[in-house]
């Protein structure tokens, strides 16, 4: 099986860095840097796949691909599939995923999370999941000394509101913002990292919004989170107790409750389950323990690299 990955030039790309790397170190995988302003591919009768890894919100913006006369499978691969039906953090193109992909002449959409690709069969497109990852050489287990509870990354509504309830439940949680190549030695210094992957909805329009500006919390809907995120990961292979709001993806991942993660449901449980936990800090650093040998042993990029070359094997045996 050859495969070809376009992806956009190294200034303008988003896409994770690491899974493009792992895949251009495989054998039959090429992967090819396409301009902004045009389709400057290789001849694609070279390939039995190709596959586009660009951000969807520039490649709704670029002119149909040049798909004629190719008889190969033609493969769209998207991280962020969830924004199509989720506002996560007050997505703008929600709906735009559906409407665009039809039209593209995409044999299989591949998507990082169960409830996306869910999403997608049930317009009829198919689909299947390659979850995210994270990147080895940035994050490990330093194995010294641990205490408390953190949780890191923009504070999105969703994430804000978490940090909001936790704290007025009297349990100290630090927000933490440092450089990437900070957050290793800092995650390492906690027990525990919160990753809080839901999105929050205000009703009533703009009367809602003011009303939520003077009563904090008062009308917020939280809603369940879409998928595991690259934090779901890397705070693991840091050696954190990661407490992840529950999403159909962990138990298939290897995350479970009690054992290599702890899963909550909603902001109540998650306040029930610090409580506990963080009265057992050698329980807990178990569980960093266990997860991050879980995440080492599956969830780098490079593991994700070959995943998506055995589904590529995989969609090409049943069209033959």
């Amino acid at each position: 099986m050859r495969a070809l990955v376009l992806i956009e030039p190294p200034e303008w790309r988003k896409t994770e860095v690491d899974l493009v790397e792992s895949l251009g170190a495989l054998d039959d995988v090429t992967v090819h840097e396409v301009p902004l302003d045009r389709w400057e591919i290789p001849d694609l009768a070279d390939y039995d796949a190709v596959v586009t890894y660009l951000p969807f919100r520039n490649l709704r913006l670029r002119a149909p691909i040049p798909w004629q006369g190719y008889r190969g499978l033609k493969v769209m691969l998207e991280n962020d599939g969830f924004m199509d039906y989720c506002g996560w953090w007050g997505a703008t193109i929600a709906g735009q995923w559906a409407e665009y992909v039809p039209s593209m002449g995409i044999d299989l959409m591949v998507v990082s999370g169960r409830n996306a690709a869910a999403h997608f069969t049930a317009m009829g497109i198919e689909t299947a999941v390659l979850p995210k990852g994270y990147s080895p050489g940035i994050m490990s287990d330093l194995d010294g000394e641990r205490d408390g509870v953190c949780h890191y990354g923009q504070l999105y509504p969703g994430r804000a509101e978490m940090l909001r309830r936790v704290r007025q439940a009297g349990i100290a949680i630090d927000h933490v913002k440092v450089p990437l190549a900070d957050l290793n030695p800092t995650l390492n210094r906690y027990l525990a990292d919160v990753v809080c992957n839901m999105p929050v909805e205000i009703p009533y329009g703009r009367a809602g919004r003011a009303v939520e500006r003077l009563l904090p919390g008062s009308l917020l809907r939280v809603l369940p989170g879409p998928e595991p995120m690259m934090k779901n990961f890397e705070a693991t292979c840091a050696g954190c107790a990661v407490f992840m709001d529950d999403v159909p993806d962990l138990g298939p991942l290897g995350f479970v409750d009690g054992e290599t993660a702890v899963v909550y449901a909603d902001f109540d449980e998650l306040i029930d389950k610090l409580r506990y936990w963080l009265d057992r800090p050698a329980d807990l650093r178990a569980i960093g323990r266990a997860g991050a040998a879980v995440s080492i042993e599956r969830h780098s990029w490079a593991h994700r690299a070959v995943e998506l070359v055995d589904l590529l094997e995989g969609a090409l045996a049943t069209r033959s």
